[in-house]
């Protein structure tokens, strides 16, 4: 994790990052702990995390967004004028993080600063289509994450062998 957070410091949001990694190392949670910390002290941010499954859609933003969230300090929690199981949205700041499963269309018209393909390898959807829909909704300076364990040939490793990404092998 603290060698992620150096690349991430290194290289900023040139390009993205591929995270190749093996199970439980805690790469989701760090990940879901930035775009939280980023959701909650940024104007204008829009944050987005697709999942593989609908089980993990909600065991990243229950488990680990929506528990993380709770134990902040009343004091540093934004006002909130959404916080669903797929959605928080802070009106004063104008900033909101959505969680979704991923499929062909999922993000389209949207502006988007953060996003975290979780499992991409392992998306039942075409990564290729769902990357056409929503790269296009990135800001100038999105931070953009893909992250998964490793699953054959796929959208996911000619992603990997493409080196268009920051490719990280943990």
């Amino acid at each position: 994790q603290r060698s992620f957070i150096k690349e991430l410091e290194l290289h900023g949001t040139k390009r993205p990052f591929f995270i190749l990694k093996s199970r439980q190392q805690g790469f989701t949670t760090l990940i879901t702990a930035i775009q939280l910390s980023y959701a909650i002290t940024r104007r204008n941010f829009s944050g987005f995390t697709v999942a593989d499954r609908d089980d993990n859609v909600k065991s990243i933003f229950l488990d680990k967004a929506k528990l993380m969230y709770s134990r902040l300090p009343k004091r540093l929690k934004p006002t909130e004028k959404h916080n669903s199981s797929n959605e928080l949205y802070f009106d004063k700041l104008n900033s909101s993080w959505r969680i979704g499963c991923a499929s062909e269309n999922l993000g389209r018209s949207r502006t988007l600063s953060f996003i975290h393909y979780s499992e991409a390898a392992f998306f039942k959807c075409s990564l290729a289509s769902l990357q056409k829909s929503l790269q296009e909704c990135l800001t100038e300076n999105a931070l953009c994450i893909y992250e998964t364990t490793a699953n054959g040939f796929g959208d996911a490793k000619e992603l990997w062998d493409s080196s268009s990404c920051v490719n990280l092998f943990y």
